[in-house]
């Protein structure tokens, strides 16, 4: 990806956090949004360096709050849901329950429940919020930020 291409659309939003599921994929439909072409190189290749701390993988995740494990998730909802087919939609919608209230840990430790779907209501109204408020970046806001509907 060309640096000035990134830098015009905005930029990875801040809003994405925890995971950042879909930060990606957020910038991605901005550059499109800019007539920018986006080609999949299948020869293409990628070497995670494996820490022996952090990430996203560690046991039970306490390390974000509960409502972080499902906003970026939302946020994309918030932002693109309505440009997406339906089955996306419900997709990503299985998988932010999937993040938080039907976590196995959630499950298993039953009475966390209200927590967890408190936290899914929260980490909405953030999302809300973030996608109407537009890109948070260092860079220009790109012509994306300022469609809140």
């Amino acid at each position: 990806m060309q640096r000035r291409a990134a830098i015009a659309a905005g930029g990875y939003d801040e809003n994405f956090v925890g995971a950042a599921n879909g930060e990606e994929t957020d910038l991605a439909f901005r550059l499109h949004d800019l007539g920018a072409l986006i080609i999949h190189d299948p020869t293409a290749w990628l070497v995670h360096l494996r820490s022996p701390i952090g990430g996203c993988r560690i046991p039970r995740n306490n390390h974000w709050a509960e409502w972080e494990k499902t906003v970026s998730i939302l946020l994309f909802l918030a932002r693109h849901g309505p440009e997406i087919e339906q089955a996306a939609v419900r997709n990503l919608w299985a998988t932010a329950l999937r993040a938080g209230p039907l976590r196995r840990e959630n499950v298993l430790l039953f009475w966390r429940q209200p927590y967890a779907w408190a936290s899914v209501l929260y980490a909405s109204f953030v999302a809300h919020k973030c996608a109407k408020r537009g890109v948070q970046s260092p860079f220009v806001e790109c012509p994306r930020s300022a469609n809140s509907d």
